[in-house]
């Protein structure tokens, strides 16, 4: 069912979140994924969700340009191609899905995921981003 991971990239904290393309529901992750920790949660994840397609958020300033922090998700969407090859890849703009629950009285890891089940509502077309 839940085929579909959405990641939020992040410096210190990754944040996932699983995805159904044909209910178009979403459930956020709700443990700790540190950057140190991000590739065995990967492969543990891949593995038993039987993972069929990462959909990584993509950052962008106002005028839709690339950031310092979009070539380090890119960098990090190679290192994905190249470890998963055999699953489809996709980036979208993510821009605001983590200030979104910024100013919430919320648990930074659990920002990381929710943005991360933010960005899949923007793949799905269930919230446009801006």
């Amino acid at each position: 069912m839940f085929t579909i991971l959405g990641i939020d990239w992040g410096r210190n904290r990754f944040g996932l979140a699983f995805g159904d393309e044909a209910t178009k529901l979403i459930i956020a992750a709700n443990y700790p994924c540190t950057a140190d920790q991000i590739w065995q949660i990967l492969d543990k994840e891949i593995k038993s969700r039987k993972i069929k397609k990462i959909v990584v958020g993509m950052p962008t300033n106002f005028a839709g340009q690339k950031t310092e922090v979009s070539f380090l998700v890119e960098n990090f969407t190679h290192k994905l191609k190249a470890k998963y090859p055999e699953i489809k890849l996709v980036t979208i703009n993510e821009r605001t899905s983590t200030k979104f629950f910024a100013k919430q009285n919320i648990d930074k890891q659990q920002i990381n995921h929710l943005a991360a089940a933010k960005i899949l509502e923007f793949y799905f077309g269930i919230e446009s981003s801006f």
